[in-house]
């Protein structure tokens, strides 16, 4: 994880969106939450691919089979990311806030990030025949 964002519950996550963008990634993907005209733009302005998934329109008719397509390539690319969400929610205490202020919990999410990332950068550097396998089934 290169930035984390935190913000109040009342903030919704697509308001805080365009800060997490560097400007130097080659694609940015995300869900049917994150759709709006004004940042596929900005991405197409900035030379990066959008893989922002499609949503259906308000009247409910259905996608074009090519962008259940597009939408189903990109969720191939987006589970894997999800993920490290669920490792640090699940590992590092982070599923619900353990207080009320938002800079403790801004604290506490730097923290379990950057613990995140520093065993992800060691688990990267060990030589391929010293790292270990999970079990079958995990």
């Amino acid at each position: 994880m290169r930035r984390i964002v935190v913000t109040p519950n009342c903030v919704s996550d697509s308001e805080a969106a365009d800060a997490l963008i560097c400007g130097d990634e080659r694609a940015v993907y995300a869900d049917r939450g994150y759709t709006q005209k004004a940042r596929r733009e900005r991405l197409a302005g900035a030379g990066i691919k959008d893989r922002i998934m499609h949503r259906r329109t308000s009247n409910r008719k259905p996608l074009p089979p090519w962008k259940e397509r597009l939408n189903k390539l990109i969720s191939r690319r987006r589970a894997p990311v999800e993920g490290v969400f669920s490792v640090v929610k699940r590992l590092y205490g982070q599923g619900r806030a353990r207080c009320h202020r938002l800079g403790t919990v801004s604290v506490d999410a730097v923290a379990a990030v950057t613990v995140y990332n520093l065993k992800r950068a060691v688990r990267l550097l060990e030589p391929p025949n010293r790292r270990r396998r999970a079990p079958a089934g995990a």
